[in-house]
């Protein structure tokens, strides 16, 4: 009797572990999710913009209206 009463104290202790890897599992697919869209919107947003205002810059200080 006393072998059955610690395998399902086992068995729950397991089942809460379980719990707590999932949890944690879906934390960091959450932390990577987010640092995946910083990468694409500084790789395909943020770097173009300075490209072409670094550009436009350029051709104001080369080409000086009067």
């Amino acid at each position: 009797m006393a072998e059955q009463t610690e395998l399902q104290e086992h068995e729950r202790r397991i089942t809460k572990l379980e719990t707590c890897v999932d949890d944690i599992t879906k934390a960091v697919s959450s932390i990577q999710g987010s640092q995946n869209t910083t990468l694409t919107l500084i790789k395909w947003v943020i770097l173009p913009l300075i490209v072409i205002v670094g550009g436009l810059v350029g051709v104001k200080i080369a080409l000086p209206t009067v």
